[in-house]
């Protein structure tokens, strides 16, 4: 009897020591998930500079910029990653294609990405200064409220886009293309524009002070409450443009075409409009102080009196 109750004693007591050292131990769940978190950054990496592909691969706050020396980026194909918050700053970026992927936060200061593909990606709150995208497919492209000072986008594709907010102020847009893209509130004063398609465009409340629209084409686009002083306008079309409560002082828009614009409210003190044609435009209840209108075409017009011009 007492053996049976002394072994009986050694067993509990065995037991409590297992229970005790198991709950004592470090968790094992630590480096499990740092083996997760490699096999989430490094692992695509090295897919990357291996394949030169990467799909719907996890590249989240990736520094891409510390590891430019070992990875070529150019030409290499990143289709439908989660790169937010990534690093591409000062790296090369020729002919790269992001498409489908979501970018927000990403930096991609002082980057050279010619003919960068990111269509359809999400790029809100993105930081692009100084970037050269030249030539590149920017399409159905999220940018709202992303900082774009400076960057280089002549000849770039930015069809459909959101560029809300955005701050693309003494930036190069030379033929670029923003067709039918919402550009409200943008800041693209002292932007080089010329021969821009913005067809259709909504561009209510930008601001436009000093920037170069020569030759741009603006049919259709939505200019109300925009500010464009001192912007060059020059042979511009503007048909059929909405342009309500904009202010257009000391533009020139020599040449330009404004048949059909809706101009009403607008402030258009000392705009150089000589040569213009706004055959059936409105300009009703707008300030058209020492405006110049040497050989405008102002056939059918809505007067800032009401009165319509013979």
């Amino acid at each position: 009897m007492k053996i049976s109750k002394l072994l009986a004693s050694i067993i509990a007591t065995f037991c409590l020591l297992i229970f005790v050292f198991s709950y004592s131990q470090p968790a094992y769940s630590l480096p499990f998930i740092n083996s997760k978190e490699k096999v989430k950054q490094e692992e695509p990496i090295k897919i990357l500079v291996q394949t030169n592909k990467c799909v719907n691969c996890n590249f989240e706050g990736y520094n891409f910029k510390s590891k430019s020396k070992q990875i070529n980026l150019n030409k290499t194909y990143i289709e439908k990653c989660d790169c937010y918050g990534a690093d591409f700053s000062n790296i090369s970026l020729n002919q790269v294609n992001l498409k489908n992927s979501t970018l927000s936060r990403a930096k991609f200061i002082n980057s050279d990405a010619t003919g960068i593909n990111l269509s359809n990606c999400k790029l809100d709150q993105a930081n692009l200064s100084n970037a050269n995208m030249s030539e590149a497919n920017l399409n159905n492209s999220d940018f709202s409220n992303s900082i774009m000072n400076s960057i280089h986008l002549d000849k770039s594709q930015l069809k459909n886009s959101i560029l809300s907010r955005a701050n693309l102020s003494q930036s190069y847009l030379k033929d670029a293309n923003f067709e039918k893209s919402n550009m409200m509130f943008i800041d693209l004063s002292k932007a080089y524009l010329l021969n821009a398609n913005l067809i259709q465009t909504n561009l209510r409340g930008a601001n436009l002070v000093d920037a170069d629209l020569t030759n741009a084409n603006l049919t259709k686009s939505i200019l109300n409450q925009a500010n464009l002083t001192n912007t060059k306008l020059r042979n511009a079309k503007l048909t059929n443009a909405h342009l309500d409560q904009a202010n257009l002082n000391n533009s020139n828009l020599q040449f330009a075409n404004l048949q059909k614009a809706v101009l009403t409210n607008t402030s258009l003190v000392n705009a150089n409009l000589s040569n213009a044609n706004l055959e059936k435009a409105n300009l009703l209840g707008s300030n058209i102080t020492g405006a110049i209108l040497e050989n405008t075409n102002l056939k059918g017009v809505i007067m800032p009196d009401g009165s319509t011009h013979e």
